[in-house]
């Protein structure tokens, strides 16, 4: 089966410039959020069930464990 072509693009070919990102990381998922502004967002899963990493995801951004960081200017126009 062929990928979708949405799939393969890059977070920067879909959202443009990326503002922050924010990351979620267990033994076993890695699920990373890309911020364009306030209401724009994408997100890159890595886990076996991606249905179940995306809730542990976010669980623990509403008790704080989700770890955000503001890309710089300088850095918004290197690719991610």
């Amino acid at each position: 089966m062929k990928p979708s072509t949405q799939a393969c693009k890059s977070p920067k070919n879909m959202l443009g410039s990326v503002d922050k990102y924010c990351m979620y990381k267990s033994s076993n998922e890695v699920v990373i959020e890309y911020w364009r502004d306030k209401n724009a967002a994408i997100k890159l899963i890595h886990a076996d069930d991606p249905a179940r990493a995306l809730m542990h995801y976010y669980n623990a951004e509403r008790i704080g464990l989700v770890m955000c960081t503001p890309v710089s200017n300088k850095n918004k126009t290197q690719r991610i």
